[in-house]
């Protein structure tokens, strides 16, 4: 199966028009390009009364409930989106022993997993910008060395994405003559 996880960094739109397999989302990535899941890994009933994203997620339960066939994942039911589900949290921290969780991202890529994928593209997963991300790139890598060792296929947007580099895009200890892929 064929997973494309799309987020809202720079390359979110090379997506194709019609892409192979499924498309996963997160956040409000689904407004700007058509997912089939949608994974929204904070509680709702409190994000939308934060001030700074009270709007947003307005537009996210808005949209979500204009499209009742897209699946949408959360921490816990939401009735403002009545098809929302809770992401199955249990089942996946049981199946991989692991309950090493810091990003949206990272339980798509683990649900994908779960799920069978045999290849993950990613379009917009760049973990390059705001300390949000730096704190939340391990993660992110963690579960993508998980699925490559798995034998999953991964693709990366190289020109965008700081996943799978060092911070200076050199190899430790080689200053000189760089070995690159």
């Amino acid at each position: 199966m064929v997973v494309n996880i799309l987020a809202k960094g720079s390359g979110w739109d090379k997506i194709p028009e019609k892409p192979e397999g499924v498309v996963y989302g997160v956040n409000d990535a689904f407004l700007r390009t058509p997912c089939d899941i949608t994974f929204h890994m904070h509680d709702l009933n409190v994000w939308e009364n934060r001030p700074e994203s009270e709007s947003s997620t307005k537009l996210i339960v808005m949209a979500a409930n204009r499209n009742p066939r897209m699946e949408f994942y959360t921490i816990r039911p939401y009735s403002k989106i009545p098809h929302a589900k809770p992401y199955p949290l249990d089942e996946i921290v049981k199946h991989f022993n692991s309950n090493y969780f810091t990003n949206g991202i990272s339980f798509i890529i683990a649900y994908a997993i779960w799920k069978g994928a045999t290849v993950i593209n990613l379009y917009g997963v760049n973990m390059t910008v705001e300390e949000e991300y730096i704190a939340q790139k391990p993660n992110v890598e963690y579960w993508l060395g998980r699925a490559e060792g798995m034998g999953i296929e991964v693709n990366y947007q190289w020109e965008y994405t700081s996943l799978k580099k060092s911070k200076d895009g050199l190899l430790y200890g080689y200053f000189f003559d760089q070995w690159r892929l």
